[in-house]
């Protein structure tokens, strides 16, 4: 019996001696693995410092970094400047202004949804958009999904790929907008100077002279939930139907 105490004794010593050193162990294992990562890291700062350019120097902690000037774009369309349908961008509808340059990119582009997206009917217009879409001939009628769709394909065949520029901008508060856009006319490859346009008296809108090829065309705007979008007036419906019947003439 003394024997067989003092055997398990021994054994019971030895199982903590070696659970303590496998403690020990581990321990150490998590030190080095520890001082890896912090060897790593140092490796790492190194190489970054080293592929500086030599003449660069370190910001102190205590110093704010100057961020580098971001260069600011330059606004869409800006009054007096002739653009090229070339440089005509979609810039969405978030102001009046670049709603115009996304309906003359649209109309340059044939992006009929487009424009159809920044056309806005109020009640007489539509009706009498309805009223012309009826009277079309079958064959005609055939083409165009619905009156709004007939608007849309008139406004984008009036709107030819030439050079275009705001020649007035009122906006009268934050919901409503007017604007003057001119197109260059096709007499000319290079656009007559913003001198063929009069001046204008109080708020209302400038004309051109009669010996301008340039066309001039005043939109209304309006902010929907939706971006800015441009007014239909319920008279441009009958000037459309009539370019529409002359070209047919032809």
């Amino acid at each position: 019996m003394v024997v067989a105490v003092v055997i398990w004794f021994l054994e019971r010593s030895t199982a903590v001696d070696l659970q303590s050193r496998f403690a020990a162990v581990r321990k150490q294992e998590q030190q080095v693995g520890r001082l890896r990562a912090e060897r790593d890291r140092l490796r790492e700062k190194l190489r970054v410092v080293a592929m500086r350019p030599s003449g660069s120097r370190a910001v102190p902690a205590n110093r704010e970094t100057r961020q580098p000037d971001v260069p600011v774009a330059a606004a869409a369309f800006a009054i007096g400047t002739w653009t090229s349908a070339t440089a005509w961008r979609n810039e969405g509808q978030s102001t009046p202004r670049s709603t115009i340059s996304t309906l003359l990119w649209a109309a340059a582009g044939g992006d009929l949804a487009a424009i159809q997206n920044i056309l806005e009917f109020g009640d007489d217009a539509r009706n009498k958009a309805r009223a012309w879409f009826e009277t079309l001939p079958p064959a005609t009628r055939s083409l165009y999904a619905t009156p709004e769709d007939l608007v849309a394909s008139v406004t984008m065949g009036n709107i030819p790929p030439t050079t275009a520029q705001l020649t007035w901008f009122h906006q009268t508060d934050a919901g409503h907008a007017v604007v003057g856009v001119m197109l260059a006319g096709p007499v000319s490859s290079v656009p007559e100077s913003a001198s063929t346009v009069e001046p204008s008296v109080g708020n209302a809108p400038p004309f051109l002279s009669r010996q301008s090829p340039n066309r001039l065309a005043v939109l209304n705007l309006h902010n929907t939930p939706g971006g800015w979008r441009v007014i239909v007036p319920a008279p441009a419906i009958d000037g459309m139907a009539k370019i529409m019947r002359s070209t047919t003439a032809r």
